[in-house]
């Protein structure tokens, strides 16, 4: 048996972390405070006189100054000791100056994975570079396979996974690992980790049979799983004195000798098997787990983090029911994408554990009934969410502490960067009696941005992470001691707190250790919701109903491409529906997605429009046939650079297409990469945000340094926005007419609308030219400034979809004037956001359609020749429709 680890541990209660050196100092601030206040009690109580109370306070201002000064010693004694270390502290390779905030991705930035870190490093001012060699930090969301990256670092360079975290990202490694480690260390097992077996392995299969047929384990329900599937596959549920379990045992054997036939690789099948966990806590009846955030801030000294604020809560699709395992969909909170299943902020949840336990652990636990109460669950104490989370860095730190040989160290021999950091997960369930049990740690966790508080999450998860990592490079590279009481004090860490620290001058490493004796464990099968699904009885109609209201139908709600526009639905106060008969608004963006149209009702609003991408083919052709594109004579660059030709992106909202309402937002700028210029945010003051260089603030910027002179008082922008809306009018009014013919042809019923994209191209003369239409929409959300104008162009989109399905619209009729009069009035207050109109229905008597016009003619440069000047987009798109045989 190894040497027990030295590691400073409290085996009734947590010992609050106060630094290499604060042990001391926290001890002596208790004692002083508790000795301060006894002495004054007693006192007071024993002279009750005027002199007696000035002696009182006389005594008690002595031991006050005593303790201050004891105090002020101890600081001082901290502070020598810790500044004689500094001098021991290796001095790192510096960062050279032409990687410093670069960073470098596996994939592009626009994927789901990545989006939200690279958001994070440029919120930071960080700019992405694609050439590796030359990246600060360099980040993956999965460990490399195979591992030659790590040998291939410069020592400056930062990469954000570590060798070898399959030994406990993997279901069967980690519960072996476990099992290990608490021999090893001769030391008590945490509740937390189910009771598992290796299937694999001959021995644990024989231990669990054992268990099975003279230990009680027939009478209970288990989990078997495949180790290494996530998304909640390779998951069975085997109910107590089922057929299933009875024969668990012949059916692995089997299995496994089958796959061992079936399979060319070299690597056995594998098979683990845990004990499920009864008596769980349940959200509205459905099943929990919830997901929390640590990171290794560093290997070299050691030190991990748990994040206290933006962890979160998944709430699984099926009511839960202990006392029926034939179907896993009740027992399982991996997300299926059903309609039922939903999410809580950490915060939302802090206040349901509060709520659990007033309403029943509280007042079984006030009657007495129950012994060796845990202390924060007393009800003189009642911090039931504390004694949770302790139990989650507990968990995390245990884990840490066992694989500081296997993962979580530098690795020299195998890795040539100086020092690694990273983000992991950990999957845990909550039962009734408020014991943390863990699923399963994730060394690349998911990132679905779905929910508003996601995004702030994420922001604070990976914002956070890149200011430790900047503070931990800056010291390293000075010879300074990773100070993790200065990182406090001047607040780097942000929501983290520290669960494990191992600094290279200390004996002992510090862990997290919070233990304490459970309250009595109930048996399955007692556990049945009492919540149960209530089925709409109301049929659909052809008119708006209560049971549709604020009810949306979303295929591919959770995909990359829609999250922005979920976010938005939820903000809202919409629901998600799996039925396309109950919802009020339809949005499919997802390909090959088939909507059924007799299933859809009048009332409903329905994007894409059927014919859609007829329409697209249609529209390109016409830019084909009108404009030379891709010529543009003397085109405008970026700051003068000959490698940086910007495409300005806008928006264009289609609402109606009888009668036609059209509108127009502002985008931002596209920047083609550039190795001589990787820079993507504009310079800032400190303590400021950076400026993305892509926003319409950096395009306005760029328009005020061009010397043109315009006529009357409109400004660069004004005349580049107004060329911009007029090219979208026509394109629009083209839109409607194919559009229209094809519902009159079809007899469509709904109500269409689309969001769409159009680019542009700018020359030195300002002269905007229409390049490319896009029927989708979605940019990449690794900047904030994107994330901000999804939520604009999303949001605002549906809140006027709501005014146009509101009583005053649908009373008089769609197409009625007074109707439009009416919207119309409400759409000019504040619902419109940074909309502005293209074409929409005349208010006043006489008049059929207004229309968006910009006069100012554009300024031809010399240069530029006859083909170029088809470049202009005119009203030849109406004129050109009518000449076509057919549309």
């Amino acid at each position: 048996m190894q040497k027990r680890r030295n590691v400073q541990r409290d085996s009734r209660r947590h010992r609050p972390y106060s630094g290499a050196f604060g042990s001391t100092t926290t001890l002596l601030l208790i004692l002083a405070v508790v000795s301060i206040t006894i002495s004054t009690i007693s006192i007071v109580f024993q002279h009750r006189n005027a002199s007696m109370h000035q002696m009182v306070m006389h005594q008690l201002e002595e031991e006050m100054t005593t303790s201050i000064g004891v105090w002020k010693q101890t600081q001082q004694r901290r502070r020598r000791r810790r500044d004689a270390h500094r001098h021991l502290q290796r001095m790192f390779t510096p960062v050279p100056d032409h990687a410093k905030k670069l960073f470098w991705m596996k994939f592009s930035p626009h994927h789901k994975l990545y989006e939200p870190v690279a958001r994070a490093f440029h919120s930071r001012g960080w700019s992405l570079t694609r050439q590796q060699h030359k990246a600060h930090v360099i980040w993956r969301d999965q460990p490399t396979s195979p591992r030659g990256i790590y040998t291939r670092l410069q020592p400056w360079q930062r990469y954000n996974q570590l060798p070898h975290t399959d030994a406990w990202d993997d279901k069967d490694a980690l519960a072996q690992r476990m099992e290990e480690y608490y021999k090893e260390t001769d030391t008590e097992p945490l509740h937390s980790f189910p009771e598992s077996y290796v299937l694999h392995q001959p021995k644990a299969l024989q231990r669990f049979q054992q268990r099975l047929n003279n230990g009680g384990g027939l009478d209970i329900p288990w989990v078997l799983k495949q180790p290494t599937v996530n998304m909640g596959e390779g998951v069975t549920i085997l109910g107590p004195q089922s057929k299933e379990l009875k024969n668990i045992v012949k059916t692995v054997q089997k299995k496994l000798k089958d796959q061992t036939e079936d399979s060319d690789d070299e690597d056995p099948p594998r098979l683990v098997i845990q004990q499920y966990i009864c008596n769980e806590m349940t959200y509205k009846g459905r099943k929990f787990d919830f997901r929390v955030f640590w990171m290794v801030a560093s290997v070299d000294p050691l030190l991990v983090l748990y994040h206290t604020q933006h962890n979160y809560v998944r709430i699984g699709h099926a009511l839960y029911d202990e006392s029926n395992f034939a179907s896993t969909k009740s027992h399982l909170t991996t997300h299926t994408f059903g309609a039922e299943e939903g999410k809580l902020t950490w915060e939302q949840f802090r206040a349901f554990v509060q709520e659990q336990y007033d309403k029943t652990l509280k007042p079984q636990l006030s009657t007495g009934e129950l012994n060796n109460i845990p202390r924060l669950l007393h009800p003189s104490h009642a911090k039931p969410f504390q004694h949770v989370e302790q139990q989650i860095k507990t968990v995390l730190s245990h884990i840490v502490d066992a694989y500081k040989d296997i993962t979580f160290h530098s690795h020299p021999h195998e890795m040539t960067s100086e020092n690694v950091f990273t983000v992991h997960a950990a999957d845990m369930i909550l039962d009734n009696n408020f014991d943390v049990f863990l699923i399963e740690g994730t060394d690349g966790p998911g990132k679905d941005e779905d929910y508003d508080f996601r995004i702030d999450m994420h922001n604070a998860i990976f914002g956070e992470m890149v200011d430790i990592l900047e503070y931990i490079v800056q010291q390293q590279e000075n010879g300074k001691a990773v100070d993790v009481d200065e990182m406090k004090e001047i607040g780097i860490f942000g929501g983290y707190d520290v669960i494990y620290n191992q600094q290279p001058e200390e004996d002992q490493a510090w862990m997290f250790d919070y233990r304490f004796e459970r309250l009595p464990q109930k048996g399955c099968g007692g556990h049945s919701s009492q919540f149960q699904v209530v089925e709409s009885t109301e049929s659909a109609t052809d008119t708006l109903t209560q049971s549709t209201a604020k009810t949306f139908y979303m295929p591919g709600r959770v995909f990359s491409d829609g999250e922005p526009v979920t976010r938005s639905f939820r903000r809202l106060g919409y629901r998600p529906v799996d039925d396309i008969a109950d919802a009020q608004i339809i949005y499919n963006r997802v390909e090959n997605e088939h909507l059924p149209s007799e299933r859809m009702q009048p009332y409903q609003f329905v994007s894409p429009f059927p014919n859609e991408v007829d329409i697209f083919h249609h529209l390109e052709t016409y830019l084909d046939r009108t404009m030379s594109r891709g010529v543009v004579c003397n085109p405008l660059f970026y700051n003068g650079s000959q490698d940086r030709r910007f495409q300005i992106v806008v928006y264009w909202l289609i609402l109606s297409t009888d009668p036609l309402l059209a509108l127009y937002h502002d985008g931002f700028i596209y920047l083609p990469y550039s190795a001589n210029d990787e820079m993507e945010c504009i310079s800032a003051a400190k303590g400021e945000v950076p400026t993305w260089r892509g926003s319409w603030i950096s395009l306005e910027k760029q328009l005020r340094q061009q010397q043109v002179k315009f006529s009357g008082r409109e400004t660069a922008m004004d005349h580049v926005r107004g060329q911009l809306k007029q090219a979208l009018v026509p394109i629009a009014r083209v839109f409607a007419t194919k559009a229209t013919q094809y519902n009159q042809l079809n007899d469509i019923a709904q109500r269409h609308f689309g969001l769409f994209g159009a680019e542009f191209e700018i020359d030195h003369n300002l002269n905007v030219f229409l390049t490319q239409l896009h029927d989708d929409l979605v940019a990449g959300e690794q900047h904030q400034y994107i994330v901000d104008l999804h939520d604009e162009l999303y949001g605002k989109t549906l809140g006027i979809l709501e005014c146009l399905n509101s009583t005053a619209f649908t009373t008089h009729g769609r197409n009625s004037r007074q109707s439009w009069e009416t919207t119309l009035e409400i759409l000019t207050h504040d619902k419109m956001g940074g909309f502005q109109w293209l074409v929409r229905p005349a208010t006043s008597a006489g008049q059929e359609q207004w229309t968006f016009q910009h006069y100012s003619g554009k300024q031809r440069a010399r240069e530029c020749k006859s083909k170029v000047e088809r470049l202009d987009i005119t009203e030849d798109a109406i004129n050109w429709e009518k000449q076509r045989t057919s549309i």
